[in-house]
């Protein structure tokens, strides 16, 4: 699922920037409930995640920055 995908690659580069060891223990937690929870659904639940997210933030300018993506 490309959601799950760029989900962890912002969980990556976040950690990428952290420098206490005690919060990137913290963030491979989150990474490995992501995982575990959002593995298991099925198109259709991906699907309605999505419309719920489209609906909440449509008509929103939203400003995104990144100077380096890392994977």
């Amino acid at each position: 699922m490309l959601h799950l995908q760029i989900t962890l690659v912002h969980l990556r580069t976040v950690k990428h920037f952290l420098t206490e060891t005690r919060v990137q223990h913290a963030v491979d937690i989150v990474e490995a409930r992501v995982r575990s929870l959002y593995e298991k659904l099925s198109l259709g639940q991906w699907r309605v995640i999505r419309q719920a997210l489209c609906s909440l933030f449509q008509d929103r300018r939203i400003k995104v920055y990144h100077d380096t993506l890392v994977l």
